[in-house]
């Protein structure tokens, strides 16, 4: 039993001692590794006992064994046991997984681990304090960098994000922000920020409806929207403006039947563009509740694409969220943010493709 014992202390000591080094830069790829009888000789343990920790570095991702040729680095040895953080409400929607999926996909297939983080899991009344508390572990556990989906929807989304990035800053940890930067146009925060060209989304949103006839249109967000709502607004106005046509925004709960009942009263809107797909979807049932038909009575329309956009009824045009690309040009620009971290922030903007269905097609009266 003790000679067992023994065999197994040696064998997890070669195995440290060599990923040591390998973590240390000792090994290139271009370096074979010492072979079995030098390690034999270095460790003074058995070829069963060097063989048992060789197999257990390959296992590991540290690195290749080639039969005849000796053992190698591995391509992504070096990323072994470093962790990227990502920040992101999966449980608020059907865009937040692939951009999960994307990033999570890249970093494995680099040897890089995940750490994943969702604010919005926590009970109201404890977001700040929790998003504060996981960006601390997120710290103590060295994370490289961080890709940041902010909060918005919520009465405290400021406060959150602002909670949060406070941590990643003081530790100097790299943040990456996806859909929209922190602070509204025109300023810039200190950021690299990817995601969807929401500016111009809203502005070929609001063209599409003009081209259908529109000539009172309302864009309508959600409470505690955010950025992203903002910059889609934006959008809006300008191309109101440029068709000289009334435009307004306006801010609610569109599930509230009594609050859009005032809306139509005051506007008499011909065409509504919901923040996003979720926001439309209640505004749909509201505007039906109300004897309101789309598209005969009024257009409508939102952004996201998200699934159920295809199959409420009438089928709901939107603006498609990149949510692929977003994600595999959040990791490519945060693991160029730390290799450079002192390079100018960045901004990369994806074209929102436009999906026309049936709520901005006009039907019979």
């Amino acid at each position: 039993m003790m000679s067992m014992q023994k065999a197994e202390a040696k064998y997890k000591a070669i195995f440290e001692a060599l990923k040591e080094e390998i973590l240390g830069g000792k090994y290139s790829a271009t370096r074979k590794l010492p072979s079995e009888a030098q390690l034999m000789r270095r460790f003074g343990g058995s070829r069963v006992t060097v063989i048992h920790a060789l197999q257990e570095l390959r296992e590991r991702g540290l690195i290749v064994r080639q039969k005849g040729s000796g053992s190698f680095l591995a391509a992504n040895a070096r990323n072994y046991g470093r962790s990227l953080g990502l920040v992101i409400p999966i449980s608020r929607g059907e865009i937040f997984p692939p951009i999960c999926r994307e990033v999570t996909r890249l970093a494995q297939q680099d040897g890089y681990a995940i750490l994943l983080a969702d604010f919005m899991a926590a009970p109201p009344e404890h977001r700040v304090a929790e998003a504060r508390r996981i960006m601390e572990d997120f710290v103590a556990r060295d994370v490289l960098g961080v890709v940041f989906h902010l909060t918005d929807g919520v009465p405290d989304a400021t406060r959150v994000n602002e909670a949060a990035l406070k941590v990643l800053d003081a530790a100097g940890i790299p943040v990456v922000l996806t859909d929209c930067d922190c602070v509204p146009f025109p300023r810039r925060s200190c950021y690299d920020v990817v995601g969807e060209d929401t500016v111009d989304a809203g502005y070929r949103l609001a063209r599409h409806l003009l081209e259908r006839g529109a000539r009172r249109l309302v864009f309508f967000s959600p409470e505690f929207g955010g950025v992203s709502f903002a910059n889609r607004c934006r959008g809006f106005e300008a191309a109101v403006a440029e068709a000289r046509v009334r435009g307004v925004a306006v801010t609610g709960n569109s599930g509230d039947v009594s609050a859009v009942r005032a809306l139509v009263r005051k506007h008499h809107p011909d065409a509504i563009i919901c923040g996003n797909d979720r926001v439309a979807a209640d505004m749909l049932a509201s505007l039906g509740a109300l004897g309101k038909r789309v598209p005969q009575d009024l257009l409508l329309a939102g952004f996201d694409d998200v699934n159920f956009a295809r199959f409420v009824s009438p089928g709901l045009t939107t603006m498609h969220q990149p949510c692929t690309e977003i994600g595999r040009a959040a990791y490519d620009t945060l693991l160029a943010r730390v290799r450079d971290p002192d390079s100018p922030p960045r901004t990369i903007s994806f074209s929102a493709p436009l999906v026309v269905r049936a709520s901005t097609e006009r039907g019979p009266s």
